[in-house]
C-alpha cells in the first residue's frame, strides 16, 4: 500500500470512549473517512459468563507486515506475544440462559483475548453481546479434519468492536504507519480480513490475514499467526459433532 493511501489513515485515526447515560457507553473510531461507533452495555454478558466453559490454548502470536517495494518497506515481524486462543460451542448443556444463538448465527465461538507487549496489541472475537449495534463481526465455519477441525472465516462487520491490531510503524516513505487498526473502521472496506486454521483437543494453529490492494496495484498483508497447546486444566475440546464444542467442565 503506497503512502498516499496509508498515511491519511494514521493521521486521522484515534480512539475515543465516552459514557452515555442511556446505553452506558460508546466506542468511537475516527479516521480521515469519517467516524464509526458501536454502543456497548455494562451489564452482564453471555460471552463473559461462558468464558469458563471454553477450551483454552496457550501459546504465542506473531504479527508480520508485507507489501510495497522491498527497498523501501522490508517485511517486518514483531516480537512474539504470549497469549491465548479460546474456542467453544454456542450453548452450555443444562444452562438455557447461556446461549449465543440469539445474537450470533455461527456454529461455534472463538476469541483471542486482548493482550499486548512492547510492540503489538492483539484482540479478536467472533461475537459479543457486549455490543448493541453489531454483536457479530465474523462469519466462521468448521470442517471436521483429522484429529479436529479446519476453521475458516471472513470478517463481515462494519463497526468497531473488540477486534483490534496495534503495532509500531515501519520507517520509510512508502511503508507502514502504526496502528491501531479496528476491523470495523469506517471507509476502509478495502482491508479484507480472513481466518484459517486447525484446532484439535491438544493444539491450535490460527492465522488471521488482512489483504488490501492500493491504488497503484500494490498488494499489502498483515499476518497474525497464533500457535498454542491446550491448557492442562479446564474444559477440553470435543470433536464428535459437526462443529467445535467443549465438555463444559469448568
Amino acid at each position: 500500500m503506497t503512502s498516499s493511501l496509508r498515511r491519511p489513515l494514521i493521521t486521522g485515526l484515534m480512539l475515543a470512549t465516552m459514557v452515555l447515560s442511556q446505553d452506558c457507553g460508546r466506542r468511537v473510531v475516527f479516521t480521515d473517512r469519517g467516524a464509526s461507533s458501536n454502543y456497548y452495555n455494562c451489564s452482564g454478558h453471555v460471552d463473559g459468563d461462558m468464558w469458563k466453559y471454553l477450551a483454552w490454548y496457550n501459546g504465542t502470536t506473531t504479527v508480520t507486515l508485507t507489501g510495497g517495494p522491498a527497498s523501501e518497506c522490508p517485511d517486518t515481524t514483531w516480537q512474539p506475544l504470549k497469549n491465548s486462543f479460546l474456542i467453544g460451542g454456542m450453548t452450555v448443556p443444562g444452562n438455557p440462559s447461556l446461549d449465543r444463538r440469539v445474537y450470533d448465527n455461527n456454529t461455534f465461538y472463538f476469541e483471542i483475548p486482548s493482550k499486548d507487549n512492547d510492540n503489538i496489541t492483539v484482540s479478536f472475537q467472533s461475537s459479543s453481546d457486549e455490543w448493541y449495534d453489531e454483536p457479530q463481526g465474523w462469519q466462521i465455519n468448521a470442517t471436521k479434519k483429522g484429529d479436529g477441525y479446519d476453521l475458516a472465516g471472513t470478517w463481515i462487520g462494519t463497526l468497531p468492536d473488540n477486534n483490534e491490531l496495534d503495532f509500531p510503524g515501519v520507517p520509510g516513505d512508502d511503508c507502514w504507519d502504526g496502528g491501531p487498526y479496528y476491523l470495523g473502521m469506517k471507509g476502509y472496506d478495502n482491508m479484507k480480513w480472513v481466518l484459517a486454521g486447525h484446532v484439535s483437543p491438544t493444539a491450535a494453529e490460527i492465522s488471521i490475514v488482512e489483504t488490501n490492494v492500493d491504488r497503484d496495484g500494490g498488494v499489502w498483508h498483515i499476518y497474525t499467526n497464533f500457535t498454542g497447546k491446550a491448557g492442562p486444566k479446564g474444559p477440553k475440546l470435543v470433536t464428535t459433532g459437526d462443529a467445535p464444542t467443549t465438555d463444559a467442565k469448568a
